[in-house]
């Protein structure tokens, strides 16, 4: 899931459903191609072992201790024995004819066994199925089920695939299916044998299932996992039932439990008879904990961090930064009336830790390699996802998590909170999940909290994990849903951290599937609500139009019930008043409990920060109104003023059934179209895949089963938007009548281009000086760096052109020819300007730039596309040609400054309209 939640299903899955639907819908000109695809597809499936066998000797020198990483055993037997239907022969082709002698014939289909069954056929898988588990379903679970006719035939079978522990590869397909271009294929591709070589690594096995997925259109699917559990019995007639159970590799976290000695990692322990020695005896955590806290450096970096903690700080990443604070905290979970060092690391480098440090590792991959550690956390920002945030978020207990930027609270006036060490990120963007700070005393006392009795740690690391993300979840105000997910795919297998209620802002981009009609090529499809019993109680207010004092931000719920209301109990609140209260009333009472709220929150963080009388009551005293602001200020408000839809999930499930396809990834998501959904919810929801399941019975027939979440996809109103940097209320159409008063006064703004002031979005901006909090760095911006000299070397741009160039970029890269990846890679050379900086551009380039306070740059609304290293584009460049055709769409326009040859003139200056 890299990227996070919401991200469009492929294109190239969305031209197969159409190639099928092509097909399906046809009424006349059906070819002896069509009818065969309709007619006679079939599904097939392969298992291969990765079991080696030992001879006598090589068990012999095991026994006798020698190291086994020099022992390989010989995979001749798994080579020879693939179960692909029935079973194949040892040259790997299909086994055939009767041997009628009354020998065993590995090269027959059936042999005869004279003194005991008579004739018998060789094994064969009878059945599979794979469910995607755990929450959000990003781990997968098979069972296959195949049948052994001779005692002869299961006793491979056993040895081979009844193994818990060892890995197999699974794969199935179609065996005829229709190209993206419409073509028949008949033949079948599967993962080459390099599988049975000694030394092959998992992320090799997961890039061929990729590559081989990519050329059959999805009409392949596999998955390298463990054998979990097996099953077999005697059957009546002679025969052997087996059933194994495949579980994804990413299941091993949730075994992994700490409890080694850290000294097994090169840890230098302290003495075990003193208290500090007895604390980093606990878990490697517990150790990495005692030597961090030794920090009194207010900043530290990577170099000081594998100082303290000796060998297993080696292979750390480089760019690390953590902070310090000595903090006198007089209650809760610490010390009374102490000074408390507190650290503030990166969840990054929380993870990074446990790559580097506990994960288990295969010792004969060479240092360095990705499938040297057998499960990971990802710790690369360019594969990072981004969490639900805004200006205004901020964490109210800085002794859980901080956020690496400020807070601008605004009521009347702008109120900013600073946690500790916040501003620019030293890695990524301040809104990157990997960039969420927590502190040691938090990590402790998750870790202590699952201890049991004998001072070992009796929780895995995956529920550690969630424990954590839990209480930043908390300390956020509710409104994010940090946890984790895992991708098979991505170097053999990787954990990332993603934020299920960062629903897409805009799904404009989504594929549409036709789930009814002639055409297509969906069954089963249903809808169900899936409330639980925590939530009920909220859907039930919201049932009336109104969340007034719950504390869950259910927002689409509102809209799903939009236009209802119930009779019986009309009113569901949890105010209880008689007074009838006007709206204005209504409004001047929440801005003053807000105003009251505000000053409470500067007081306590100033305490914090200053270190001057903070008690941990004071900060637990603000945390009741926290979740309720956070939920008007930073969903609402926030995604009302940038036009975007609400975020979060709608306990409603979509699922549906269709012949067999692969690609399909849990987390993407697409819209449907018209002949399902009540008109009143046409174009409102969109769905993002939370469950799959793939399966072939005994019918030989491959089908996908997908569950789906609603989510609003529906964009405020021009009645709903509040104008940004206004009270609340105040639309953007009476911002518009105020803006043309503005200009009849003749104030000298610009609502377009070339002006020294410009109002955006109802606020008047001076060129060059937009505010700090109004400007957003570009995903991954370093990334794209070219030859930029301005903003001190950044790339950002105002809030509105930044999303939207984020939203461009991202699309050019998952750019497709003739349903093939065709990416457009863009550099930058230019975003947002200083008067400074134009100044300097003015110098340098003459006439050929606008004057200082006069470009759209300086607004950050310009981006001056490049490639390469940082060339400007010509209308002969790929950049500038998916620019012309495709810039439109995310909001960006050329302006043609020159009339004379328009094509020619800044063919890299775009600028986004707001």
């Amino acid at each position: 899931m890299a990227g996070g939640n919401g991200k469009s299903v492929s294109q190239s899955v969305a031209n197969q459903i159409a190639a099928r639907k092509a097909v399906i819908e046809k009424k006349v000109g059906r070819t002896n191609e069509d009818l065969l695809y309709l007619n006679s597809k079939t599904g097939w499936i392969k298992l291969s072992s990765s079991v080696n066998t030992l001879s006598p000797g090589q068990i012999l020198q095991l026994r006798g201790g020698m190291d086994p990483t020099t022992i390989l055993g010989d995979n001749t037997k798994a080579g020879t024995n693939i179960l692909l239907g029935g079973l194949l022969a040892p040259d790997r082709s299909l086994r055939q004819g009767i041997d009628t002698t009354g020998a065993y014939n590995q090269q027959a289909a059936y042999n005869n066994r004279k003194d005991s069954t008579g004739i018998r056929p060789m094994p064969g898988i009878t059945s599979m199925n794979v469910k995607s588990k755990n929450t959000y379903g990003t781990l997968r679970e098979a069972e296959v089920k195949f049948m052994c006719w001779t005692l002869e035939d299961f006793e491979l079978m056993e040895e081979l695939y009844l193994r818990p522990g060892y890995t197999v590869l699974l794969e199935w397909g179609h065996s005829m299916y229709i190209k993206n271009n419409g073509a028949l294929q008949k033949d079948v591709q599967t993962v080459p044998n390099g599988f049975f070589s000694d030394g092959i690594r998992m992320s090799n096995i997961a890039a061929s299932i990729k590559d081989i997925r990519t050329s059959a259109d999805n009409n392949y699917e596999g998955m390298i996992g463990y054998i979990k559990n097996f099953s077999w019995s005697y059957t009546p007639d002679g025969g052997y039932d087996c059933s194994v159970s495949i579980i994804s590799q990413g299941e091993i976290l949730e075994s992994i439990q700490l409890r080694f000695d850290p000294a097994q990692r090169g840890a230098v322990l302290e003495p075990k008879d003193t208290e500090t020695g007895k604390e980093q005896r606990k878990s490697i955590y517990h150790f990495f904990i005692s030597k961090m806290s030794t920090i009194t450096d207010t900043s530290f970096d990577s170099f000081k961090i594998k100082e303290v903690l000796g060998t297993p700080g080696n292979g750390l990443l480089s760019d690390h930064v953590g902070y310090f604070q000595s903090v006198e905290l007089d209650n809760g979970w610490f010390s009374l009336d102490t000074d408390t060092p507190m650290h503030w690391i990166s969840l990054r480098l929380l993870f990074d830790l446990f790559n580097t440090a506990i994960s288990p590792i295969d010792t004969t991959k060479p240092k360095g390699t990705v499938d040297r550690t057998l499960v990971k956390f990802n710790t690369d920002y360019a594969k990072s996802s981004t969490f639900l945030t805004s200006p205004e978020h901020f964490s109210v207990d800085p002794t859980v998590c901080v956020l690496t930027k400020p807070a601008n609270l605004t009521t009347e006036d702008v109120i900013t909170v600073t946690s500790p060490h916040t501003g620019t990120p030293p890695v990524g963007d301040v809104d990157d999940v990997l960039n969420i700070y927590i502190t040691l005393p938090y990590l402790k006392t998750i870790l202590d909290g699952v201890l049991d009795e004998n001072g070992k740690l009796n929780k895995s690391m995956f529920d550690i994990t969630e424990n954590i993300l839990d209480g930043v979840n908390t300390a956020l105000g509710g409104i994010n849903d940090l946890g984790l997910a895992y991708d098979e795919e991505d170097q053999g297998g990787t954990w990332s951290v993603i934020d299920r209620n960062n629903t897409p802002e805009n799904s404009a981009s989504h594929p549409v599937f036709t789930l009814a009609g002639i055409g297509s090529v969906f069954t089963d499809v249903g809808i169900s609500s899936k409330i639980s019993n925590e939530i009920a109680s909220q859907i039930s207010i919201a049932a009336q139009g109104s969340a007034s004092g719950t504390n869950e931000y259910i927002e689409n719920i509102l809209r799903w019930n939009t236009g209802i209301i119930d009779r019986l109990k009309v009113t569901k609140t949890t105010v209880d008043s008689e007074a009838v209260k006007t709206a204005a009333d209504a409004k001047k009472e929440q801005e003053e409990r807000a105003a009251t709220w505000l000053a409470d929150v500067v007081e306590v963080f100033g305490k914090f920060n200053s270190n001057s009388g903070y008690k941990k009551e004071d900060m637990e005293s603000i945390k009741t109104m926290h979740a309720e602001w956070t939920i008007q200020n930073v969903v609402k408000k926030y995604r009302t003023q940038n036009k975007a839809a609400m975020p979060g999930l709608v306990p409603v499930e979509l699922s549906f059934k269709l012949d067999g396809i692969g690609g399909f990834i849990i987390g993407q998501a697409f819209k449907i179209g018209a002949g399902i959904l009540p008109s009143k919810y046409q174009d409102k929801f969109g769905y993002i895949i939370t469950g799959l399941e793939h399966s072939i019975d005994s019918k030989n027939t491959w089908e996908t089963s997908v569950t789906t979440q609603f989510y609003s996809t529906e964009l405020p109103g021009a009645d709903e938007v509040q104008a940004a940097g206004q009270p609340p209320g105040v639309t953007k159409r009476q911002v518009a009548n105020a803006n043309q008063n503005q200009q009849r006064q003749g104030i000298n703004a610009s609502t377009t281009k070339g002006g020294t002031s410009r109002i955006i979005n109802g606020v008047l901006y001076k060129n060059g000086q937009i505010p700090e909090d109004k400007l957003r760095y570009l995903t991954n911006w370093k990334k794209y760096v070219g030859g930029n000299q301005s903003d001190n070397g950044r790339l950002r741009m105002y809030l509105d052109a930044s999303l939207a160039a984020d939203k461009l970029i991202a699309a050019a890269e998952a750019n497709t020819e003739n349903g093939k990846p065709a990416p457009i890679k863009f550099k930058v050379n230019s975003c947002y300007r200083t008067l400074e900086d134009q100044e300097r551009v003015k110098q340098q380039y003459g006439k050929l730039a606008a004057a200082p306070g006069r470009s759209n740059h300086g607004f950050g609304l310009a981006i001056d596309f490049a490639y390469g290293s940082g060339a400007k584009l010509t209308p002969s460049t790929p950049q500038y040609k998916w620019l012309q055709a495709n810039a439109a769409k995310y909001g960006f326009k050329r302006l043609p400054y020159n009339p004379k040859n328009p094509e020619s003139w800044e063919a890299w200056h775009w600028e986004y309209q707001i």
